[in-house]
């Protein structure tokens, strides 16, 4: 085929081409955008799920580092170590399990209040980052730091 042949050829199915692809355009968006809701709902339950068991931890590190009565710190240890042993190792991310472990080996070498503290404060970061990865946008904070 010479290239005057090739060009006349193509201009005669351009129409046509152009045409299957104004098609396909929407249709392939609309399929896409179905399968990413799709997706969304699926992890719905486990999203939430994480959501609920992070704040969890979160409160109950807190208590651990700020509380000074101590059946609140005891109740606040076990359900910790509840969910550190169980519940938490269904959703929680890589990132989280290691604040979680830095939280219980304060916890367990009686640490001091302010290395607490500061053990929680990294557990809270690590769960909003997790957070924001696992429901897929960035959580702003509402204080102009």
């Amino acid at each position: 085929m010479t290239p005057d042949e090739a060009y006349a050829l193509l201009v005669k199915w351009s129409p046509l081409i152009g045409g299957v692809g104004a098609f396909m355009r929407p249709f392939l968006y609309s399929i896409v955008k179905d399968a990413k809701t799709r997706r969304i709902e699926a992890q719905q339950p486990h999203l939430e799920r994480q959501l609920a068991l992070y704040t969890e931890a979160c409160r109950e590190a807190v208590c651990l580092a700020t509380s000074d009565d101590d059946g609140e710190r005891a109740k606040a240890a076990q359900r910790f170590w509840e969910l550190y042993w169980g519940e938490l190792c269904m959703v929680e991310s890589r990132e989280v399990e290691r604040a979680m472990m830095r939280c219980g080996k304060a916890l367990q070498e009686e640490a001091k209040q302010d290395e607490l503290q500061s053990a929680s404060y990294e557990l809270a970061h690590a769960l909003r980052s997790s957070l924001e990865a696992s429901w897929g946008f960035r959580i702003r904070r509402m204080l102009p730091y």
